[in-house]
């Protein structure tokens, strides 16, 4: 997956140049355009083992085809045109293709056949691995979380939700759900009870969330914001300014996805990445080794 840092972002058919980048409110984290020109909403992402990247394409009929992005680890762009409409979540299936929402849910091969998922789920907003296996899925019309296991059957996790939206894992195992419509946040432990509830998120606005950096992180489409949550319950703007686009249904960043020291944000025609800092240790030891080559080659004559 490593391949993945360096090569596939490297495609720059999209990398046009905005007037304004997002403002990262922590000084301790960058932020840099990736790729545009994904068209009307790039949200969910998901990648697999080798490292290829696929984004849905959030699209409303009327506005083209719906389509999945898909960034290979040599760099190759290629599109997979799934014609799904408003497909919130996406993930890997162990057979490689794609399990992608929303309605039933449908299952889409790298050359774009679909079919209906063999497993109808209700409205799957967005779609986790457990890194054992399994699939946790926000079934947002029936207010539950599902877990797909291997064999394709499903139990419920949790039910009684608020439209839940998207879910994350953090280093504890618990869970962390996004309630979209009531503007809240809940902490599960691993057998499904509820640990806290977060309030003070606008309503309509808990999006895509990652556990990323020892915290947990959630886009708000609605004020074009990312939060930073803690274990505490405690939580701050993290940035604030994403594109976004100019209607419903959602207007500023959606999709997270964390890999390593990289954030990936999906916001409407952008793809951004944030990441640390590097620490002035670390700038030290990389300048130093620098000039200890070129000072090597000189001595060499090479």
């Amino acid at each position: 997956m490593k391949k993945l840092y360096y090569a596939i972002f490297i495609l720059l058919v999209f990398a046009t140049k905005v007037e304004a980048l997002p403002a990262i409110l922590d000084p301790n984290y960058d932020i840099t355009l990736i790729a545009t020109g994904l068209g009307a909403g790039a949200g969910a992402m998901a990648m697999d083992n080798e490292g290829n990247l696929f984004i849905n394409d959030y699209r409303d009929p009327g506005t083209g085809n719906g389509r999945i992005h898909w960034f290979k680890p040599n760099g190759e762009y290629a599109t997979i045109n799934s014609n799904i409409y408003y497909s919130g979540a996406i993930a890997v299936l162990p057979n490689g293709n794609l399990l992608v929402g929303p309605g039933p849910g449908y299952e889409v091969t790298r050359d774009g056949a679909v079919s209906l998922f063999p497993t109808a789920l209700s409205c799957p907003y967005n779609i986790k691995p457990d890194g054992l296996g399994n699939f946790f899925v926000s079934e947002g019309c029936a207010g539950r979380i599902t877990i797909l296991h291997q064999d394709q059957t499903t139990s419920t996790f949790a039910s009684g939700l608020n439209n839940p939206n998207d879910l994350t894992f953090d280093n504890q195992g618990h869970l962390w759900i996004s309630e979209h419509s009531l503007g809240t946040v809940i902490e599960l432990d691993s057998t499904g009870q509820k640990i806290q509830e977060i309030t003070g998120f606008t309503q309509y606005g808990p999006g895509g969330m990652q556990f990323w950096d020892g915290s947990i992180f959630m886009s708000n489409p609605m004020d074009a914001t990312i939060v930073r949550i803690e274990k505490d319950g405690s939580w701050t703007y993290f940035a604030s300014g994403f594109t976004g686009k100019a209607n419903p249904p959602f207007n500023g960043p959606s999709g997270l996805l964390a890999v390593g020291n990289t954030l990936y944000v999906g916001d409407a025609d952008n793809l951004w990445k944030i990441s640390p800092v590097p620490e002035p240790t670390t700038l030290l030891l990389l300048g130093s080794g620098f000039m200890g080559l070129v000072l090597l080659r000189k001595k060499l004559k090479i």
